[in-house]
């Protein structure tokens, strides 16, 4: 008597190839080109923190005067603004930026490192 495989047995192992092929060849492409656009998104919100923000010490003749040593932080509603989006965008930006160790949250606002 000759044993037979179980009738699943070839679609099983055919699944499990198949699958293979999917984690290692296609998703990191996918998750390659998902990176890429978002990078790409997020660099209209760099442009903006990459840029030192001065505190104004007073202003004269209508002129304004900056501290250049100290920085402020950013806020999001105010990059929000400059740049036309939401404000929930302009936080995930901000959140794949500090991922990236570019961007860091201090004192309700962002800044960059």
């Amino acid at each position: 008597m000759i044993l037979q495989p179980p009738a699943g047995l070839y679609k099983a192992l055919a699944a499990i190839g198949v699958w293979n092929i999917v984690e290692k060849l296609i998703l990191p492409g996918i998750k390659s080109l998902y990176n890429h656009i978002m990078e790409k998104r997020d660099q209209s919100v760099w442009a903006i923190v990459r840029e030192p923000k001065q505190k104004p010490l007073g202003t004269q003749g209508g002129k304004t005067f900056y501290d250049k040593h100290v920085e402020v932080p950013h806020t999001v509603p105010e990059i929000a603004k400059r740049i036309g989006r939401k404000e929930s965008n302009v936080t995930s930006s901000l959140r794949r930026l500090e991922k990236r160790g570019k961007v860091k949250d201090v004192h309700g606002g962002w800044q960059r490192i």
